[in-house]
């Protein structure tokens, strides 16, 4: 295995966190089982890194509807999330 390579890993708690190779593309997958909307939450950081695109790439190619909320520190908490807004749209 490549240095530069991280070995694909899931956790699920009462959300799922999936990390690795390969994982954006797989956005589709989970978003069409989970729901009709996507809400990607991140930070300014990993949004001007241009982390998010094979996300977005993912959802589009399959026309899944989702929003970008870039709004928040860090690991936000589900306070933040219920006053993005975006909750219950």
């Amino acid at each position: 295995m490549s240095r530069n390579m991280i070995k694909p890993h899931m956790i699920q708690l009462p959300i799922m966190t999936e990390f690795g190779n390969g994982a954006s593309s797989r956005a589709r997958s989970y978003a069409k089982i989970l729901g009709k909307k996507s809400l990607i939450v991140t930070d300014k950081g990993v949004a001007k890194a241009g982390i998010l695109k094979g996300i977005a790439d993912s959802l589009d190619e399959n026309k899944l509807e989702y929003a970008v909320f870039e709004g928040f520190m860090p690991n936000p908490i589900d306070t933040m999330v219920e006053k993005s807004g975006f909750v219950n749209q």
